[in-house]
């Protein structure tokens, strides 16, 4: 809120609202002024001094206002105690887009994790199998049988199996 205060002891208040609410006290009366429109005055204070309801308005566009407090007469006495005004929160829609590209950005990473992993696994698998199961042959006795059964007889003594030769 911005207020500013002329010569002829008038004063706006620059306020963005819905709802306006001005408690003063007041000797000698005030004229209320919302954009450039009489809205209402306001007579003598109470005699105790204490700032009361002087003016309200509930029913404002929510755009900006220029609220004007004038006195009503050179000799009134105008006392502001505060001004309320309320201001609508602007609702904030969800960004559907955001959410539905991360989850589907989410789906497709964790699905090329996943076929990564398969493919790593089942190389690895590849390999231990191409250790473990060498060919020896289909049985024809040659040269290259021995010496895969050589082979294989060594590999299984270094990593501790029992060989069935």
């Amino acid at each position: 809120m911005h207020f500013n205060k002329d010569r002829n002891h008038r004063t706006d208040y620059r306020l963005a609202g819905s709802q306006v609410y001005v408690f003063l006290v007041v000797s000698g009366g005030c004229n209320f002024t919302i954009d450039g429109v009489d809205v209402g005055s306001w007579g003598d204070a109470r005699p105790d001094g204490v700032a009361e309801l002087a003016y309200y308005n509930t029913s404002l566009l929510v755009r900006p206002h220029v609220l004007l407090i004038s006195p009503a007469s050179p000799t009134s006495l105008i006392e502001l105690d505060y001004i309320i005004y309320t201001t609508d929160v602007p609702t904030h829609k969800p960004r559907i887009g955001a959410i539905v590209g991360g989850t589907i950005g989410g789906v497709v990473a964790l699905t090329l994790l996943g076929i990564g992993a398969f493919f790593l696994r089942r190389q690895d698998q590849r390999r231990k199998i191409a250790v473990r199961g060498m060919r020896l042959g289909e049985g024809g006795g040659g040269e290259q049988d021995k010496t895969s059964v050589i082979k294989l007889s060594m590999m299984q003594q270094m990593s501790g199996e029992k060989s069935e030769l």
